[in-house]
């Protein structure tokens, strides 16, 4: 469910940032020259693109509310004393979307979560951009969406291998649009969409 959900998510802000899927498709391109390429473990190391687009949309639609946990022992965190056997909240979509742990939160950039500005990139946003969105490194637990520590999701590597081969063959072969407003969230137990999924696919010539 955490897995299909993050894919919509992803599939949802490409389909709205037509500009980036095109990058993405070019990218993908020059890694799988023929559509039916097979996606190697080596070819998704190249694919830092891609990642890069489903990190930043996981940001934005964190599948996960927050993550809670309970303190064992007494213990201080950033000059807080917290007792023994008190939950602590940590609020992943909140705080992915405030100005003051990342830089234009209501901006789609996947280039914030590069180390370099691409090449030939003045199609996807500005170097300004680029240069602005990277100045200050965020936190590290800004962005933790398989947990952390022992208690990091057992099946992180699978859920994603899962999700950079399914887009991966997917972006590679077809041109995703978004033709119905606004994608609807709602929170329970995961933060997931509710509309309808009605993605118009394309299929790429090339």
């Amino acid at each position: 469910m955490k897995t299909s959900n993050s894919i919509a998510a992803t599939m949802y802000h490409l389909s709205k940032n037509p500009e980036k899927q095109e990058f993405l498709f070019k990218e993908l391109k020059k890694i799988l020259p023929n559509k039916n390429d097979v996606v190697t473990v080596e070819k998704l190391e190249n694919m830092k693109y891609l990642k890069a687009c489903i990190k930043e949309s996981m940001r934005i639609s964190s599948i996960a509310v927050g993550t809670m946990r309970g303190s064992t022992k007494d213990i201080v965190i950033g000059n807080y004393r917290i007792p023994k056997d008190v939950n602590i909240m940590m609020p992943h979509l909140m705080i992915g979307m405030t100005e003051e742990h990342m830089i234009m939160p209501n901006k789609y950039l996947p280039e914030r979560w590069l180390q370099h500005r691409p090449a030939d990139a003045d199609g996807i946003g500005s170097a300004e951009d680029f240069d602005k969105s990277t100045a200050v490194k965020p936190h590290p637990f800004v962005f933790v969406p398989f947990g952390f520590g022992p208690r990091m999701c057992v099946g992180r590597r699978f859920a994603e291998l899962e999700m950079h081969t399914l887009l991966a063959k997917m972006i590679r072969n077809f041109k995703l649009e978004y033709n119905h407003g606004e994608m609807k969230f709602e929170s329970k137990i995961l933060h997931r969409p509710v509309c309808p999924l009605k993605f118009k696919l394309t299929d790429r010539a090339e």
